[in-house]
């Protein structure tokens, strides 16, 4: 027994339009360009509303994550000044925190991802960071000698894997990059803070890293040459 999705009124089995109104009858086992014309008893597509979505629960994660990073700011601002007014330290804090958002939590909700943008306002956002390091402790000599350029490598690091990373990689020659990277980053960190005289054993601290790093890309690479392991990770995680 059917129906007219117009009119409602029931409909003969082989009707193929109704008598009342005249709506063409839609029939899913019959094909041909009669059932064009044909008004579809259900919608081809699901419309979920916003805070259904993907996009709306990644801005309520978003919403979420932006008021628990607020709330530590809010109380420095407030023990800034009443209780603790030698300096504005609580400036540091919030540039520390919008740093932090920008880079790990911002991304994530954006409904059409922008790396290179957003790999420039990271950028932006750590000189600036730094800056307001250097201007709470006037020391212009650290951020020149010292912050600026591990800014500077960092950024440098994470925009050449963002350039190898274009292409479509395996997962696991993926990890393998970005330990790599890390290895590369902790080096040169180190040995930017040795030269500065910030930490004196900066090199060695860099060096370690660096072969930490090194030691588990080295693995990652292992694992990648391997098709045993390749076929099993694919089988077991997906990959």
């Amino acid at each position: 027994m059917s129906y007219c999705v117009n009119c409602g009124v029931e409909l003969d089995v082989s009707a193929r339009k109704c008598a009342l109104c005249g709506t063409a009858v839609y029939n899913p086992n019959e094909n041909g360009d009669k059932q064009k014309e044909a008004v579809r008893p259900f919608s081809e597509y699901i419309y979920l509303p916003e805070e259904l979505s993907p996009y709306g629960r990644k801005k309520l994660i978003l919403a979420i994550i932006t008021t628990v990073m607020l709330i530590p700011n809010i109380v420095c601002i407030l023990l800034n000044l009443t209780l603790f007014k030698s300096h504005p330290w609580s400036l540091g804090v919030i540039s520390g925190s919008l740093f932090l958002w920008s880079a790990f939590v911002f991304p994530f909700v954006m409904k059409k991802p922008r790396p290179y943008i957003l790999w420039a306002a990271d950028s932006i956002l750590a000189c600036l960071n730094a800056l307001v390091f250097v201007w709470l402790y006037s020391d212009m000599k650290l951020l020149i000698e010292c912050l600026l350029p591990i800014i500077a490598s960092c950024s440098l690091c994470v925009l050449a894997y963002m350039l190898w990373y274009r292409r479509k990689r395996h997962i696991i020659l993926k990890i393998a990059f970005v330990f790599l990277a890390f290895s590369l980053v902790c080096l040169s960190s180190g040995i930017i803070l040795k030269l500065s005289g910030l930490l004196a054993f900066g090199t060695e601290i860099g060096i370690i890293c660096f072969v930490s790093f090194l030691a588990i890309a080295c693995f990652f690479f292992y694992c990648y040459s391997s098709k045993t392991i390749r076929r099993w990770a694919s089988k077991r995680f997906f990959f």
